[in-house]
């Protein structure tokens, strides 16, 4: 089920108003779920990567940082086997879950997320928010994950006003928070410091390079 072969559209490819405009989209759909971290993954070949992290305060997750795949252990990992939405509420009542390092070392327990496609049918990567608390999500919150997934890899992504779309879905007093809430984010900071520890496994973080991470931390 898994697809590694060569994703063509690296972080170099894509151009510049389609990562600004997915990065809008994450900012505003953290803020909305009321999660710490939204994230967009890419999957090439036998590498798994955040290609996207919201700036959103709390999130642990650096854009940029790598692991092998398969056998990463990202809760993004199964979202792409499975090919449809993965809703994980509570990592800890879940016995496929709660021994995730992600849930173990940076008490990340909730994710929900979907699959990203390419243009071509192939696996393109995942979108995805996490919460350090239960979330179960409600219907809402799961129509704009899909929405947002279905973007599709290609340069005309950047140019489909996805965020028009996602603020039709909410009530008056969701549209004005995240309008209040936009200035803040653009100005907003994960918070991490260089070579940040969260990361994956210790072997795989070591091997990326990404710095020495604490025992048994998981990325995603």
């Amino acid at each position: 089920m898994e697809n590694n072969n060569a994703n063509p559209f690296s972080r170099k490819i894509l151009t510049e108003d389609v990562l600004k405009e997915w990065q809008n989209l994450l900012d505003e759909g953290a803020q909305i779920l009321g999660v710490p971290a939204g994230l967009i993954t890419r999957v090439d070949e036998k590498e798994i990567e955040i290609l996207l992290s919201s700036k959103t305060e709390g999130n642990p997750y650096p854009a940029d940082f790598t692991s092998k795949y398969p056998d990463s252990g990202w809760y993004c990992e199964y979202t792409l086997k499975s090919r449809g939405l993965n809703l994980i509420p509570n990592a800890f009542k879940d016995p496929e879950w709660k021994d995730n390092s992600a849930a173990v070392g940076l008490h990340i327990i909730s994710y929900v997320g979907m699959p990203i496609e390419r243009p071509d049918g192939g696996q393109f990567g995942t979108v995805c928010f996490l919460d350090n608390k239960e979330n179960p999500h409600n219907d809402l919150h799961i129509k704009l994950v899909k929405q947002i997934s279905d973007l599709r890899a290609d340069q005309q992504a950047g140019r489909i006003k996805m965020r028009l779309a996602i603020r039709k879905q909410l009530t008056p007093e969701q549209r004005t928070q995240v309008i209040l809430s936009e200035g803040r984010l653009g100005r907003g900071h994960r918070g991490h410091g260089e070579g940040p520890d969260c990361a994956g496994p210790g072997e795989d973080c070591r091997r990326h390079g990404r710095g020495a991470p604490r025992a048994g931390r998981e990325i995603n």
